[in-house]
Parts: structure tokens; sequence; C-alpha cells
């Protein structure tokens, strides 16, 4: 059967941790992972930030965020509920502001042809401890 959220705690650290080791290529320097690895550690970076704000904002209002536009919704909701994640306004508003050039890099690794430069695996991971680090896990 279908196993849903509840029935198993998903630990995105871990998965920000694989998105950092992806973009390295056997302990080498990020500017040497081949293409594949540096399109998937953005994937990945960008899914660590985005599931941690979206269980965060979840936890703190109590019920499910609609499927629908859910990337959206989350941001959204980071600024409606900071109060109950222990974030001022304005640190919501810029983790809402850093996950959506998250998601932009992201979008950019998964759908436009062409080299992707080392430059945006070191802005995705960056992006993605910044947010991770300033948002309390739905585990905690």
């Amino acid at each position: 059967g279908r196993i849903r959220r509840t029935d198993c705690a998903m630990n995105w650290g871990n998965v920000h941790r694989l998105a950092i080791d992806l973009a390295r290529a056997d302990g080498k320097a990020v500017a040497d992972a081949g293409e594949e690895r540096l399109r998937a550690a953005i994937g990945r970076a960008y899914y660590a930030a985005f599931c941690t704000a979206r269980d965060a904002v979840e936890a703190a209002s109590g019920r499910p965020l609609d499927k629908d536009c859910i990337h959206e919704t989350a941001r959204t909701k980071l600024k409606d509920e900071h109060a109950k994640l222990g974030l001022t306004l304005p640190v919501a508003r810029d983790l809402g502001r850093l996950l959506r050039e998250l998601q932009r890099l992201r979008n950019r690794a998964d759908y436009e042809h062409g080299a992707i430069i080392s430059g945006d695996v070191t802005c995705a991971l960056d992006l993605a401890s910044q947010i991770i680090a300033a948002l309390p896990r739905a585990a905690d």
C-alpha cells in the first residue's frame, strides 16, 4: 500500500546531506562532479528545504497543506504561521524568498538544457542550509 507521511518520519536533513554528497565527486570539488550529479544535487537540496518548510508549517497549522500549488502555499504559510514557527515576520518573508530562489535553481537544473555551473550547486546547497537551519523540524 501507499505510505503516508505520518507512517514514516522522513529526515530531510539526511536528504540535504545526500545533496552535498552528490555535489562531491568522490571527495573532489563541486566543479569536478559530473553534470548529472550536479543537477541531482540541486534537486535534492530544493526538496530537502521545501519538505522541511512544508512539514514545519503543517505542524504549526495542525493540518496538511492543500496539494494545489503546494510549493507556493508552503512559502505563503511560512508568513502566516511565522509566530507559531518562532520566526519574526521579516525572517519568514526572507525564508520564502530563499525558497523561491532555490526552486528557480531546481527548475533550471531539471528543465533547462545547457551547462549547470558549479556556482548554481554551491548556491543551492547554501540556500537549503539556511532554510533548514532556520526552521523547526516537525519530528523534533
